[in-house]
């Protein structure tokens, strides 16, 4: 008997462990999500900087290589509009050559950006089923608490009626025998 009072106050007291285990479970992973969200926030401005500074050099590369083939045009005394080829520069060259390298660098970082914002997507997703999975164990540590407590309730109730049993049962048997020597 001692024993199930024993077990049934360990029994509450894991519920109680389990149900605080629950509530900074679900805490943690609602910072968790706040926390993703954050920097998801954070990277989008990032690339929505990056986007802008991109279009600028862009922009600055099309006006030196426009500026750059108008100057040669017009300062060129062999230019001939349309029956020969003009063969460009060096200069002009070297200038096509940095407007691909800058495009490939461009292309790479374009390229990160885009798997960066997929893998901040899927940490989010993450994060958010990770809240509900959290919100699930909650309500069911919860049940689950209740279900104990009726049946650590039960076993009281058991308990104390054995045990009033018990008592009604020693006092009749010590009212039997003084009755009987008297």
């Amino acid at each position: 008997m001692r024993n199930n009072i024993r077990l049934g106050l360990e029994r509450g007291a894991n519920l109680d462990d389990l149900e605080i285990k629950a509530e900074d479970l679900s805490n943690t992973s609602n910072q968790f999500a706040n926390n993703a969200h954050r920097v998801r926030q954070k990277f989008w401005w990032q690339n929505v900087q990056m986007w802008i500074l991109i279009g600028v050099i862009v922009i600055i590369l099309i006006v030196i290589i426009v500026e750059t083939t108008m100057t040669a045009t017009f300062n060129n005394p062999n230019y001939q509009p349309t029956s020969v080829r003009y063969t460009p520069s060096t200069h002009i060259q070297q200038l096509q050559d940095q407007t691909d390298e800058i495009v490939s660098i461009q292309k790479k970082t374009l390229s990160g950006l885009l798997d960066r914002g997929t893998k901040l997507d899927d940490l989010e997703y993450k994060a958010d089923e990770m809240a509900r999975a959290s919100d699930m164990f909650t309500i069911t540590t919860g049940k689950l608490k209740k279900r104990y407590q009726i049946k650590n309730f039960k076993m009281t109730i058991i308990l104390a009626v054995i045990v009033i049993v018990i008592i009604t049962a020693i006092i009749v048997t010590v009212v039997l025998s003084v009755k009987s020597k008297a």
